[in-house]
């Protein structure tokens, strides 16, 4: 996955960084955050139609098992577009 994902943001000319928990970096993982990040995980690699999504605590993307290279562009393009905007507006 992580070379696909290199190459997709090669395709994007940039790199953009959104913030998505302001102080992520700073919080504590506990035993709850680790169940909770193995759910969203698992139905995230068994739905190709969600969208990517990440873990702030742990610094991971987490990208679902898409059919074609295109499919994952948009579907990243879509996921920053709505972390930039936030998830209330859709």
């Amino acid at each position: 996955m992580a070379l696909t994902f290199v190459r997709s943001k090669e395709e994007f000319g940039q790199s953009v960084d959104v913030p998505l928990v302001e102080g992520g970096e700073n919080m504590r993982v506990t035993l709850y955050n680790k169940h909770e990040y193995a759910q969203l995980w698992a139905q995230s690699v068994l739905r190709e139609d969600h969208l990517p999504t990440a873990s702030t605590c742990s610094n991971q993307l987490h990208l679902p098992h898409y059919q074609t290279q295109e499919q994952m562009k948009e579907k990243l393009a879509t996921a920053i577009s709505i972390g930039k905007e936030g998830l209330l507006q859709y």
